[in-house]
């Protein structure tokens, strides 16, 4: 099938003795509250179940998949390095969100010290390189066999971005960078079925979409990439991260929605080939 599904945040290991050492500033769980918790769990079971999915193991406190591999800044750093050039400061980095977090959520200095280039490196070549060349081999592959690609990214917002009344409370938002990351026709097909299962669905607001879609979702080559955020209070507790009550009855219309997406192109596409 044309279809890969992704969730990047969802990692919740971290390299052994990290959590002991002498320069993490804040717990674990500080640490796991910016996770996407769960969602990896919400995907497993969609159909067919030889579905591509790829996941993350490591927490995206210790390194963001969903970030440029050059989103550093350098003056979190020791050593100034030869490549910093390279790098850009973008909102994610002067948050301390970027490719690798320096800030927890809830804005606690997660480092007491500087970290050396060096240990940045090793994580970028021990966790992101593989799981990126994983995606776009998955990608390549798939690419080979069929006219177009449809790469679903799942993510979770908490549910405070809504607490001030500056954006409209909503269950789902879609992202596909305002039609650049997907053809828009999609991102509405995919709004009506979250809609037929009773969710309020936003469209790039707040969440336009982060490295994932932006890198690989390509119109010119027919790979369509939608991001997907969940608000979290509809399967979780935010406060105790644990599952609700509600946890088993959302995955399954969210089970739901996606198969009738996938389901919705495939009959397309076998009608397609029977006209010709």
């Amino acid at each position: 099938l044309p279809f890969i599904l992704t969730s990047p945040h969802s990692g919740t290991k971290f390299p052994k003795g990290f959590l002991k050492n002498h320069n993490l500033n804040v717990s674990k769980k500080k640490l796991l509250m910016v996770s996407d918790l769960y969602v990896d769990e919400l995907i497993k079971n969609i159909k067919p179940l030889d579905l591509i999915k790829i996941t993350s193991q490591y927490s995206r406190a210790y390194i963001d998949l969903n970030r440029d591999v050059n989103e550093i800044d350098y003056t979190t750093l020791i050593e100034k390095p030869k490549s910093y050039k390279n790098f850009f400061v973008s909102g994610y980095t002067k948050n301390g969100y970027g490719l690798v977090h320096t800030n927890t959520n809830d804005h606690k200095t997660i480092y007491k010290n500087k970290l050396s280039f060096s240990e940045i490196q090793q994580r970028i070549s021990n966790i992101y390189e593989p799981w990126h060349h994983n995606l776009k081999n998955k990608l390549e592959y798939l690419k080979k066999n069929n006219d177009q690609i449809h790469l679903i990214d799942f993510h979770s917002m908490p549910s405070d971005v809504f607490s001030n009344n500056y954006y409209e409370k909503k269950d789902i938002i879609l992202s596909d960078q305002f039609g650049k990351s997907s053809d828009s026709r999609h991102t509405t097909i995919l709004k009506g079925l979250f809609e037929e299962q009773g969710f309020s669905v936003g469209r790039n607001i707040p969440y336009q979409g982060g490295y994932i879609i932006k890198n690989y979702g390509k119109l010119d080559n027919r790979v369509h990439a939608i991001q997907i955020e969940i608000r979290r209070d509809l399967y979780m507790d935010e406060k105790l991260l644990i599952k609700n009550g509600n946890f088993t009855k959302f995955r399954d219309k969210l089970n739901i929605v996606i198969e009738n997406y996938i389901n919705n192109f495939m009959i397309g596409a076998e009608l397609g080939y029977a006209a010709q």
